[in-house]
């Protein structure tokens, strides 16, 4: 055990590497031992202030997919921080989980205001746009008219395509 603890902790100090093949092994090698290396990838993202390994680590559970539905607590409460891209991260890491994660975005798009509702709206399109209601809509359109950066204004899109496209689908 202490052995795959090691080389999950060997693989977690790859994801800080500035060559893209060693970090990109190190996220395959982490996919590879997800059962293991989910409770320790929440524990970096929970403990560390070093912006990259938190986003790196954020990514690496989104690519686990819904074997990482230990983390949607840890990454809905990274919905809030303060950096663009460990928010984002967060959205599309909860978008991968899937299912699992709809219940709690949907009470960050009742309970939150801002930033983390928005980014909440946007990954429960990227689930199942059957699942956005009036508030999810509205969250998102108001940053297309209104987001702070060139991405949230191209996600509100992305998230509204998702929506209507989905009605034309119905209908």
């Amino acid at each position: 055990m202490n052995r795959d603890k090691d080389i999950i902790n060997k693989d977690i100090e790859g994801l800080k590497s500035t060559d893209k093949v060693k970090a990109f092994t190190a996220i395959a090698n982490l996919k590879n031992k997800a059962q293991l290396a989910v409770p320790q990838l929440i524990q970096v993202i929970e403990d560390t202030e070093e912006q990259s390994l938190k986003t790196m680590a954020i990514v690496t559970l989104g690519e686990i997919g819904s074997q990482a539905k230990d983390s949607i607590n840890t990454l809905i409460y990274c919905l809030q921080n303060e950096q663009e891209e460990i928010r984002s991260s967060a959205a599309l890491s909860l978008s991968r989980i899937g299912e699992n994660s709809l219940e709690k975005l949907k009470t960050v798009v009742k309970e939150q205001e801002g930033k983390s509702r928005f980014w909440a709206s946007w990954a429960i399109t990227m689930i199942n746009p059957n699942e956005a209601d009036e508030e999810v809509v509205n969250a998102l359109n108001e940053y297309r008219l209104n987001g702070d950066s060139d991405f949230e204004i191209l996600a509100s899109i992305e998230g509204l395509g998702k929506v209507i496209g989905n009605h034309i689908k119905e209908e």
